[in-house]
């Protein structure tokens, strides 16, 4: 750390950041103040719990064209936040809150009803993204399975694994595969 103002406490910011990223060198800038990023974290815990509560968790669906017929052939259903002033929030501003507060699942949800409900007479696929606590979550669990239950077409519902998202077991994964195959989904 350089700069004599509290050099002891930013020195000591750095190190614990060197340990958890196991990097051998780490040095102190304004992005590490600590008080800072306590701040954007409440910030942002505040505004999903708020989203959650008003219904302003919202899916953006982003076409997958197919190159050679040039037409769309999918969806990608993306979580945003659309506030009461009609602002849209990224998931980059509330997705590691989410997932560090438990509150994933949550947006999972949302993302599943108002995109089953928006699909549902329309002949697109379209994929949803899951993290792997959704999957070991067993409410949530079940309730993607209700949803693939009465969907009249199962097969056009994809999932996908965040790219984030750390497989640590396997055989979790292999079941979720499994009871989802028995619904025609992907």
């Amino acid at each position: 750390a350089i700069n004599k103002v509290s050099v002891l406490v930013k020195a000591n910011t750095a190190l614990q950041i060197a340990k958890k990223h196991s990097r051998d060198i780490v040095l102190y800038e304004n992005s590490l103040d600590i008080k800072e990023q306590i701040v954007k974290n409440a910030t942002a815990l505040l505004l999903l719990k708020n989203a959650i509560k008003l219904n302003q968790i919202t899916p953006y669906y982003q076409p997958i064209y197919n190159v050679k017929t040039k037409k769309i052939e999918k969806y990608e259903a993306l979580a945003r936040i659309i506030t009461e002033k009609g602002e849209v929030i990224a998931p980059f501003v509330f997705l590691n809150t989410a997932i560090k507060s438990k509150l994933y699942p949550e947006i999972t949800i949302a993302i599943m009803n108002k995109s089953f409900e928006f699909f549902k007479d329309k002949d697109l696929e379209f994929s949803v993204n899951l993290s792997i606590a959704d999957i070991q979550n067993p409410t949530t669990m079940k309730f993607i399975l209700d949803k693939l239950k009465t969907f009249k077409a199962p097969n056009r519902v994809v999932f996908e694994i965040l790219e984030s998202d750390k497989i640590e077991n396997y055989q979790e994964i292999k079941n979720f595969i499994k009871e989802i195959k028995k619904h025609n989904s992907k």
